[in-house]
């Protein structure tokens, strides 16, 4: 029912009396990986209880050590992927500021790695804005077919 007037009614809780609330929600229990065939295997072969393939078989789990070490960990997220409608004059001073940090950071090459193999299209990773990500991008998509 849609109310048109008015804000919603409540009911009050008398004095001296607890307001009933659900139960505190139980985790959801997980069982075992169920046993599947992979595209690869051929469709009258048994894949044995001793194997598990799984659906995301070649699927690359990024990961996510390497920003420990980051020195962008503890900043304003801010300052690397800015306000929405913000003004040009702006963008550049704080682009500015975002890659003083990236400059001397352990892990700029792990950061940039992620960034231009997800593609991640927003912010300032490892020192680059959007642009000069794109241009890293195609730049090792140049190599490796000259390879």
């Amino acid at each position: 029912m849609i109310r048109k007037h008015g804000p919603p009614k409540t009911s009050p809780i008398a004095p001296g009396t607890s307001q009933k609330t659900d139960p505190p929600a139980q985790p959801r229990r997980v069982g075992p990986a169920r046993q599947t065939k992979s595209r690869t295997t051929p469709p009258n072969q048994d894949i044995g209880d001793d194997r598990m393939v799984y659906h995301r078989l070649h699927a690359k789990a990024p990961s996510w050590g390497w920003q420990d070490n980051a020195a962008c960990r503890g900043e304003d997220l801010e300052l690397f992927f800015g306000p929405d409608g913000e003004r040009q004059p702006d963008r550049e001073i704080r682009e500015r500021k975002a890659k003083q940090v990236c400059t001397y950071c352990p892990v700029r090459t792990d950061c940039l790695d992620y960034a231009v193999d997800r593609p991640e299209k927003y912010g300032t990773w490892a020192g680059l804005n959007e642009d000069e990500r794109a241009a890293e991008r195609r730049r090792r998509l140049r190599r490796a077919n000259a390879a």
